[in-house]
């Protein structure tokens, strides 16, 4: 990451180049014509310096004309070479006409070149009589009596003498092999950089684009657009949508109750602060009756979560268990009215209800803003689910904005009345600057106007792959009802996050469809993308800076800082964090998800760029607990001790809730082959860290040697299906070091060749066991035929894969078997297999061995 404050000065020299190239006429320009130009200048400087030294020598000649010197002949070539350097350079031909050399300006516009062309014809004459003479007088060895000092200045236009020094300058300090320190030529006598250095330019521009990236060079630059500083037409449009029923001359605290209920959690949490201290309560599961939607869901709350909860979780209101459809067309009280109505308008396009109960279970809970661990999340549910967690955020913004366009709105009449009230006093004498009422706003209010973070991004989603993006962006648009036409870049978005029909593959239609639903479209999970929400509209590329949302993938958000850490601004004022499709997050790497989240609600070392005014800032965020007032949401279509023990580090005081399926039914009655589907338990010690070496003990001492190797010795085709990476590089040193010859291993970072030749051997029995990973056959799901045994590790995190492996199994050999090795601390992924009642059993009894046929 760099050291701390890094970034701020590599954005420092950015902007710095980005002036010089602005001023040079190279902005914008091709990597070709930046670097002729830098070739140029070069040749400029050298050719000056040679002609200042030139001018030197001959008055040096002068005044000893008697004194003949030893090296003359030496001199003459020497000041022959500088003269044609310096002829070239100012573009004098043989004849002595003068070649036009000026800068670039064709980018202000025709009518300022026709409007000066008489001017430029008059100083282009004017320099064709200069160049002649100083041609004639260079040739003759003289040089005019004002002093050789000030000829080259008669070939540059006025108004650009002093842009040239300073582009001198930083030619110096910023490319030291352009102009060495000694005074000799680096220029080549065609006029062009040696070969190395033109090497070194090239390098350096495409270091500077590497930089910025693919999707970072694509959004605007920043742009400090501090509120009042804008247009006031969209500014009064913003306040009629955000603010329906606010009329100036009302009182604060009104207008303000009008935007939010007094009881909102959202003003309570982020205005009142109300919610008190980190909640560390342990969480207990609710016993609510449920509607026969949401059945299947269970609960779990801490104390301040069941606090704060705006209703009984997945209660909309009516008894009984027949849907009532017409209690949910009534806004919540905690919804904005502008939004809601939006949303009807969305689900009326859809022909749908305005909200199902499991929705509106969930949208209350979340407004209670509790961290949330979904685990219920399903292909079947994943649009109602996406649709609710972007009508939070979105709530979470209106909301937000609308504070804040009151708050400006009040600023403005202020202002005005103390401009009309200081001109009434002060009549006949100087007016009050309207710097000093500007510094005295805010100061005699009835409470202080603290409506923002450190930085303008509130809301953060982080997703695995584009094609997600890409449907969330949609469906935002959607909610909004905004027409796409009119947001900036969408087709640009559109082409950069979808996939192109070249690019698909021939075989995907024959993959299962739970693979084609996850790996349709574009799959880079490398992206980075900042968007401005407006009432009507959504602007994508923005600068994170200046960006109210960022929807970026974990792995995309690492190397943006990387390259520029100006968006930790932007990560020091996030208030709700969504983190979607965590499971497939599991599978890439979880770890860049852990990075991202301690990055969070940091407060800025640097306050260079993109920090609010500080006496707008929350009190709280001041005092350093933006980590309290974080809302994090992760949804995820499993269950996983990894992404529970990333939930409980989170430090929201607002309480946790947890959504789990209350009964898992089970994968064993899916399997349509008579196989025998063994289970095998072993003591995984005193503690969770024991467990992987009580695992790879038990596997290599009980199971390998006794399970596994005769059978294999009998070419018995078997595979030995790893979850975790980790367990697959100790178990294949160990197979290297002790059976070499005898197996073959096929990992996600496994080259395609070798994966061929891997499941060459094991289809030919030249090696017939075989290890594969479950991240493998999550990204590749490769089917192979003709296996017998299979051999779980440990149990798999996706129940589906348990079913497809041991259904492809040979069912008609009679050494067919599975055989899963499970501990304690596999309950939750045993759940997903047998069932809750089997896994209860499984665990808790003394037998230490289970099988199950299926028929």
């Amino acid at each position: 990451m760099g050291k701390p404050g890094g970034f701020f000065k590599r954005l420092k020299n950015k902007q710095k180049r980005l002036a010089t190239h602005r001023r040079r006429g190279t902005k914008g320009a091709s990597k070709e014509e930046r670097r002729l130009k830098h070739n140029e200048l070069v040749d400029y400087y050298a050719a000056k310096r040679e002609a200042e030294e030139l001018a030197a020598i001959s008055s040096s000649s002068s005044s000893e004309s008697e004194a003949a010197s030893t090296d003359s002949e030496l001199e003459a070539r020497k000041e022959e070479k500088s003269l044609l350097a310096l002829r070239r350079v100012l573009g004098i031909a043989d004849g002595g006409r003068a070649v036009k050399r000026g800068r670039n300006n064709s980018h202000n516009g025709n009518d300022n070149n026709n409007g000066n062309n008489s001017k430029r014809k008059g100083v282009e004459n004017q320099r064709d009589n200069d160049l002649s003479n100083v041609d004639t007088t260079a040739v003759n060895g003289t040089v005019p009596s004002d002093g050789g000092d000030d000829d080259w200045r008669t070939f540059l236009p006025q108004d650009e003498e002093e842009d040239e020094e300073e582009e001198l300058e930083e030619l110096e300090e910023e490319n030291s092999y352009a102009i060495e320190s000694d005074g000799q030529e680096v220029g080549t006598e065609d006029g062009s950089l040696e070969e190395d250095d033109a090497e070194d330019v090239m390098s350096m521009e495409e270091s500077e684009e590497d930089e910025e990236g693919e999707d970072s060079g694509k959004e605007d630059a920043y742009e400090d657009d501090e509120e009042g500083d804008g247009d006031q037409q969209k500014f009064e449009e913003e306040k009629v949508q955000l603010l329906p029923q606010f009329h100036l001359g009302t009182a604060k605290l009104e207008a303000l109750q009008r935007v939010v209920r007094e009881d909102d959690p959202w003003f309570t949490k982020y205005h009142i602060d109300k919610h008190g201290s980190i909640d560390r309560s342990p969480m207990q599961l609710l016993k609510q009756k449920y509607h026969t939607e949401c059945g299947q869901i269970a609960v779990s709350a801490s104390a301040h979560a069941m606090e704060h909860l705006i209703h009984e979780p997945f209660r909309v209101g009516w008894q009984g268990t027949a849907s009532a459809p017409q209690k949910l067309d009534k806004r919540p009280p905690y919804m904005h009215e502008t939004l809601w109505n939006k949303w009807l308008d969305y689900r009326a396009a859809k022909s749908r209800g305005p909200m199902t109960a499991e929705q509106r279970g969930l949208l209350d809970l979340l407004q209670g803003y509790p961290d949330v661990m979904d685990c219920c999340r399903s292909a079947e549910n994943a649009e109602a689910r996406r649709e609710v967690f972007l009508l939070h955020a979105l709530n979470h913004w209106y909301k937000a904005r609308a504070v804040m366009v009151l708050h400006e709105a009040f600023l403005h009449e202020k202002k005005r009345q103390k401009r009309k009230n200081s001109k009434k006093k002060v009549k006949g004498s100087s007016a009050v600057s309207s710097k000093n009422l500007d510094d005295s706003d805010g100061e005699d209010g009835e409470y202080e106007l603290r409506d923002r973070g450190f930085g303008k991004t509130r809301l953060l989603i982080m997703l695995p792959m584009r094609n997600i993006a890409h449907e969330y962006v949609t469906t935002l648009i959607e909610l909004l009802r905004a027409i796409p036409e009119d947001c900036p870049r969408l087709a640009t978005f559109d082409e950069d996050f979808t996939e192109l029909a070249e690019a698909m593959d021939p075989t995907f239609s024959r993959r299962p469809r739970d693979y084609q639903r996850q790996f349709a479209g574009n799959i880079d999970d490398s992206f980075c993308v900042g968007l401005r929400i407006e009432p009507s509209r959504v602007r994508v590329y923005t600068h994170p800076l200046n960006s109210d949302m960022i929807i970026c993938s974990p792995l995309g958000l690492r190397r943006r800082l990387e390259r520029n850490g100006d968006a930790s601004v932007s990560l020091s004022s996030i208030e709700v964090c969504l983190i979607d499709e965590a499971h497939v997050l599991l599978m890439q790497n979880w770890q860049h998800v852990m990075e991202v989240l301690g990055l969070l609600n940091k407060r800025p070392r640097d306050t260079t760029y993109g920090l609010s005014d500080l006496r707008r800032v929350y009190a709280w965020a001041l005092a350093g607990q933006s980590g309290r007032h974080r809302q994090t949401i992760i949804s995820s279509n499993v269950t996983n001790a990894v992404l529970l023990s990333t939930f409980r580090t989170f430090v929201n005081n607002s309480g946790r809730v947890s959504l789990h399926r209350r009964e898992e039914t089970g994968v064993l009655q899916q399997i349509m082959v008579p196989v025998r589907q063994h289970f095998l338990r072993f003591d995984p010690g005193s503690s969770v860290e024991s467990c992987d070496d009580a695992r790879f003990d038990f596997f290599t001492r009980e199971v390998l040697p006794t399970k596994i190797l005769p059978p294999v010795s009998r070419d018995v085709r078997t595979i030995i299906f790893v979850p975790s990476y980790f367990d697959y590089v100790r178990i294949r040193n160990y197979m290297i070091r002790e059976h070499r010859d005898s197996f073959a291993a096929i990992c996600e970072y496994t080259s395609l060749r070798q994966q061929r030749k891997s499941l060459g051997q094991f289809t030919d029995l030249e090696r017939p066991l075989l290890l594969v990973t479950e991240r493998f056959y999550f990204f590749r799901r490769y089917f192979v035929k003709h296996a017998e045994i299979i051999v779980f590790y440990s149990p798999p995190v996706f129940s589906s894969f348990y079913v497809s492996l041991v259904g492809r199994l040979v069912a008609t050999s009679p050494n067919a078997f599975s055989l899963t090795l499970f501990c304690r601390y596999d309950s939750h992924e045993l759940n997903r297999l047998v069932g809750t009642a089997r896994a209860r059993q499984l665990v808790e009894r003394e037998a230490e061995a289970y099988s199950f046929v299926t028929n």
